[in-house]
C-alpha cells in the first residue's frame, strides 16, 4: 500500500477548465478543480507547485 500526504500551500479554487496556464495565479501555490452542479469538471483535480510530499510504503508478509 502506498500512502501519501501532499501539502499544497495556498490554494485557488476553480470550477472551469484552464488549458494553457503554466503556473497558479499570483499569491497562490496550487489550483484545485472542484466538480459539482455548477462546474464543468467531473472529478477533483489538484495542480501546482507542491510544498511538501510525504510518502509511506507499507509492506505485509
Amino acid at each position: 500500500m502506498l500512502l501519501s500526504e501532499v501539502v499544497i500551500g495556498n490554494e485557488a479554487l476553480t470550477t472551469t477548465n484552464h488549458e494553457t496556464p503554466t503556473e497558479p495565479p499570483y499569491g497562490y501555490d496550487s489550483v484545485i478543480g472542484v466538480p459539482g452542479a455548477n462546474s464543468v469538471l467531473n472529478y477533483d483535480e489538484v495542480v501546482g507547485e507542491w510544498v511538501s510530499i510525504n510518502l509511506d510504503l507499507l509492506y505485509e508478509d
